[in-house]
């Protein structure tokens, strides 16, 4: 029999353009679909084409993938002067894209969102490499929707994502997972029961997406001062940097165990500790919570384009997967009626997170990777 080893290393190196990036819902599927191919065949050589902002050189640093930033700017709800302004970083980015495809010479642009994508996939186009989508949210965003016609085929997250002229290049294939991430699936017959109180402290992790989320801070160090058994508990609280001390002060004075930090590294530790999970409704963040098998609380941020967050969340939603509390609903008490709720009730929660695994797809950034050797021709010998 075959080694793993040897069946991955059947298929040809590459060398591959990852572009988006700007915020980690962005780029850690990137980061995902890197490693995937590198599992492929170790010989891969992965550039990395993003913003150039500190949270891509912290996450890109910790790892052995090379950086490029472009320059780019957004044009959607934005003022005319700043679109002009925009304009032009996009003909700069055009230009920087180019110089970097004739230097880098990929076998493939993969763009994963966000507007870097847009500048590195026309260069692409224009320089007869082979390029490829990931969209991770249910509703496009704009960049992708220029891009449909360009390139060779759209990953998507969610079955229901539609591209007006493209839907034909659409492959379903969920959402990349770091390895690490993807690592802590649960078996299809796991036992995915949550500790009781009696067993050990219950446990709830916070965050808010890669950059924080101040009202979803505010909203939980409110609840505290209503959790009857606050000090019974342990919180894990990502909390972005502006908001990291003052957070860690109020857990303190409060007396309530915790483990708080602006940002962590190693979530997937972070999830395998949790009970209940309180964040944003990212479509990254929706897929690790299906993938690890984790109930949760969602606050959908109400100013994503096209509302996508709240729209990410109806399939768990009406699947009784997980919650979702709106924003404007939002309070200190009531949320914490719904921490109380879930740690007096662990079958509940129970039956919430196996929901939950049910939509989890690991497999989605295998899945991508080899058909991107099939477009381009290259899958494994016989």
């Amino acid at each position: 029999m075959e080694s793993n080893l040897h069946k991955e290393s059947a298929y040809p190196p590459l060398k591959v353009i990852i572009a988006g990036g700007g915020t980690g819902g962005h780029l850690f599927p990137g980061i995902a679909l890197a490693e995937a191919f590198q599992l492929k065949n170790p010989a891969t050589k992965v550039l990395f084409a993003g913003t150039g902002n500190r949270m891509e050189k912290i996450a890109l640093g910790r790892t052995l993938f090379m950086h490029r930033h472009i320059s780019a700017g957004g044009l959607k709800g934005k003022t005319w002067r700043d679109r002009v302004r925009a304009l032009c970083k996009v003909g700069v980015g055009f230009l920087e894209s180019l110089n970097i495809i004739r230097q880098f010479r990929p076998d493939l642009v993969v763009g994963v969102g966000g507007y870097v994508s847009g500048p590195m996939v026309l260069s692409a186009r224009l320089s007869r490499v082979p390029s490829v989508l990931h969209e991770q949210n249910m509703i496009p965003g704009l960049t992708n929707r220029l891009l449909a016609m360009v390139v060779k085929r759209i990953y998507v997250t969610f079955p229901q994502t539609r591209l007006r002229g493209a839907d034909n290049k659409i492959a379903v294939t969920g959402n990349p997972i770091r390895k690490s991430m993807a690592a802590m699936a649960p078996a299809a017959d796991a036992d995915l029961s949550v500790s009781s109180p009696t067993e050990k402290q219950f446990t709830v992790l916070v965050f808010g997406g890669s950059q924080g989320a101040h009202t979803i801070n505010c909203a939980v160090t409110e609840a505290l001062t209503h959790l009857p058994k606050r000090n019974e508990m342990f919180f894990i609280h990502q909390t972005g940097e502006a908001d990291e001390r003052w957070v860690q002060e109020t857990y303190l004075a409060l007396g309530v165990r915790a483990r708080v930090q602006a940002f962590f590294f190693n979530m997937a530790e972070q999830y395998a500790a949790a009970d209940l999970v309180i964040c944003r409704a990212g479509a990254t963040t929706i897929a690790e919570v299906a993938t690890v098998g984790k109930g949760a609380i969602f606050i959908p941020y109400p100013f994503a384009a096209d509302d996508h967050q709240t729209k990410n969340a109806q399939g768990l939603l009406q699947s009784g997967a997980a919650e979702m509390i709106l924003e404007k609903h939002l309070t200190g008490r009531g949320l914490a009626e719904k921490i109380d709720l879930y740690r007096k009730h662990p079958g509940r929660l129970q039956r919430m997170a196996s929901t939950a695994a049910s939509y989890g797809r690991p497999r989605a950034a295998e899945d991508i990777v080899e058909d991107c050797y099939r477009i381009l021709g290259g899958t494994p010998a016989d």
